[in-house]
C-alpha cells in the first residue's frame, strides 16, 4: 500500500496527464493505452504525402502552380512538425 505522499504524487501525475492528453490518460485508465500526443503525427505524414504528390505532379506536368502548391504544402508540413517538436522539449528531431 502507498503512503499518503506517494498517493498524492501519483494523483498529481494523473491530473497532469488528463490536462495534457486526455486520450492517453483515458487509455491508461481503461488498460488499453493509446500513443501519447507527442507520437501521433498522422496529420504531418498526410500533409507531407500531399506535398510530395503535388511536387511530383507539378514536375511531370510542368505546371508552376502545382509545383508552388506542393512547395507550400511542404513548408506547412515542416512548420507543423517543428511546432510539435517545440511543444515537447524532450523530443528530438
Amino acid at each position: 500500500m502507498l503512503d499518503h505522499d506517494d498517493q498524492e504524487q501519483l494523483d498529481k501525475i494523473a491530473a497532469q496527464w488528463w490536462a495534457e492528453d486526455a486520450r492517453f490518460a483515458r487509455g491508461i485508465e481503461e488498460g488499453k493505452p493509446a500513443s501519447p500526443r507527442e507520437y501521433r503525427s498522422r496529420s504531418v505524414l498526410i500533409l507531407a504525402c500531399i506535398a510530395s504528390l503535388g511536387l511530383t505532379t507539378g514536375l511531370v506536368a510542368e505546371s508552376m502552380v502545382t509545383i508552388l502548391a506542393g512547395l507550400l504544402a511542404s513548408v506547412a508540413a515542416a512548420t507543423l512538425y517543428s511546432c510539435r517538436a517545440l511543444d515537447d522539449p524532450t523530443r528530438r528531431g
